[in-house]
């Protein structure tokens, strides 16, 4: 991120207190595509009943097998500057903010954001992928105050369905299963699915998007597998107790799920 993004992000983001009086709601809409089609666009929308100056988003998709390729404005919020990326964790980050005083989105209702997705491989497994508000979206009024905000889920559609393979057996497909017992202590089992053979890597991450250990990575038949967290970290020292994610990588394709430690 630039030197005056980072600045303008202090500005608006450092100090800010909270409005009980005004409130926003976002919603993320419906999308669709075919797998390997790019910049399939899903709109957010706000409706707002006091001026807002400044937006912070966090937005994942559940399975992932959609990954955004753009975002830009939308009327709304024309004359704003968007920057976004990507975590370790398939989460993506938004930030809209302006450093023209003159710029703001007016109370209302309507879209602010539009978000382009490329469908990847193994998307074909589902008929439809949730798109979710990951983390309480921030929303800035004038004076830094922050606005309580609520959020909607919205849905991205695929075209096309999985191919059944011989004998009328569905074939197996990519997953990644919630890890039980769930919150744990002092361990935790985790299972997941490959729908063919090649190299799987199943890493737990912290909420900082660090990665601490590594639970599988190396080559697996197809089918069903179990890998078991201890808590530990790769160095040999105890995690602290808090929330956790882990993600599985193969072939491609990926998925996380969250799990909370608990000492």
């Amino acid at each position: 991120m630039k030197a005056w993004m980072r600045m303008g992000l202090g500005l608006v983001f450092g100090l800010v207190s909270l409005s009980a009086a005004a409130e926003a709601v976002l919603q993320l809409g419906q999308g669709g595509g075919q797998v390997g089609s790019q910049h399939n666009v899903v709109q957010i929308s706000m409706a707002n009943d006091t001026t807002v100056i400044a937006l912070q988003l966090e937005i994942a998709d559940v399975p992932d097998f959609i990954k955004p390729d753009s975002v830009w404005t939308a009327d709304r919020s024309a004359g704003f500057t968007v920057a976004w990326h990507e975590d370790s964790l398939s989460v993506l980050h938004i930030l809209v903010l302006t450093l023209d005083k003159s710029a703001a989105i007016e109370p209302g209702s309507g879209p602010v954001l539009n978000i382009g997705y490329t469908v990847l491989p193994g998307a074909e497994s589902f008929n439809a992928i949730d798109i979710i508000f990951y983390a309480q979206p921030k929303v800035i009024a004038p004076g830094s105050v922050r606005v309580p905000a609520l959020s909607i889920a919205g849905k991205f559609t695929v075209g096309g369905t999985a191919v059944e393979s011989r004998g009328g057996q569905q074939p197996v497909r990519f997953g990644l299963e919630q890890n039980f017992p769930n919150p744990f202590n002092p361990s935790t089992r985790i299972v997941f699915h490959l729908p063919g053979n090649g190299h799987a890597l199943l890493e737990v991450y912290n909420v900082l998007g660090q990665m601490i250990r590594t639970l599988v990575d190396g080559e697996l038949a197809a089918g069903p597998h179990e890998a078991i967290w201890d808590g530990l970290t790769d160095r040999g020292g105890q995690a602290a107790g808090g929330i956790y994610f882990y993600r599985l990588r193969s072939g491609g394709q990926s998925e996380y799920r969250r799990m909370a430690y608990m000492r």
